[in-house]
């Protein structure tokens, strides 16, 4: 009897020791061209190296695709396994467990061409509304300097408005205005330009749940795979393909 109740206990020890999410990992994300696509074959740069990383510990993963603070939302009820792109703060790292950096973000201005040609940097600007997506981390300097925000759901939205003139500005990541403004009408996206001041690069992780059984070994892997795929130059590669700025 004490054999046998000991040989359970190494074949449960050696099941939880094994796949940590079961057959395959739940991940959220939001539509966020270039890194991520939900109706493109593309599927974007973050995803494809997401999905390249688990594919070579033979992982599978599943993607759900939600309007950004809706995803945060969802996720924070345990619904999903981790977050496929997700910046770093401290309030996050509470409850996940953030790979090494994959990509990253470079967050600046939007704004319409009549305004372009002002030298002073935007964030000196004096009674601004500034479209922001909501719950993003925004960089710190903007937390500091903005005076009026405009909360709205997603890039294209602030996109439209912008053009519309109903916000001045818009923060947005470059890649993201490289790509996003072509889903707007071409009169609308022939008045638009992007600022090159970048205001912080913000780098982009994949998150974990730390409940998830054996999350911190799968993170642990995950990041083995990351610089495998650095050293190998797949994600050099998959930038340059997808011709992120980073």
């Amino acid at each position: 009897m004490k054999k046998r109740r000991t040989l359970l206990k190494l074949l449960a020890l050696t099941l939880y020791s094994g796949t940590s999410f079961g057959d395959t990992l739940k991940l959220v994300t939001t539509d966020s061209p270039p890194y991520t696509y939900e109706h493109h074959p593309d599927r974007g740069a973050m995803t494809k190296i997401v999905e390249k990383a688990f594919k070579n510990r033979n992982h599978e993963i599943s993607i759900t695709y939600k309007p950004w603070a809706r995803m945060l939302a969802e996720a924070s009820t345990g619904k999903y396994d981790g977050i496929l792109m997700l910046p770093y703060s401290t309030e996050k790292n509470r409850a996940y467990f953030f790979s090494t950096p994959i990509l990253n973000t470079r967050i600046g201005f939007a704004m319409t061409e009549e305004c372009h040609g002002k030298t002073e940097s935007p964030l000196h600007w004096h009674n601004v509304e500034i479209g922001c997506v909501k719950e993003y981390l925004n960089p710190g300097v903007f937390e500091k300097n903005a005076e009026k925000t405009v909360a709205i759901s997603d890039n294209i939205t602030g996109l439209r408005m912008l053009a519309g003139k109903r916000i001045k500005l818009l923060l947005i990541d470059e890649n993201n205005f490289n790509a996003q403004r072509n889903d707007i009408t071409i009169p609308q996206r022939r008045e638009l330009r992007f600022c090159q001041t970048i205001l912080e690069k913000i780098p982009l992780h994949l998150a974990i749940r730390k409940s998830l059984p054996n999350a911190e070994k799968t993170i642990r892997e995950f990041n083995t795979e990351i610089m495998k795929l650095q050293s190998s130059g797949y994600i050099a590669s998959v930038i340059s393909r997808t011709g992120i700025k980073q």
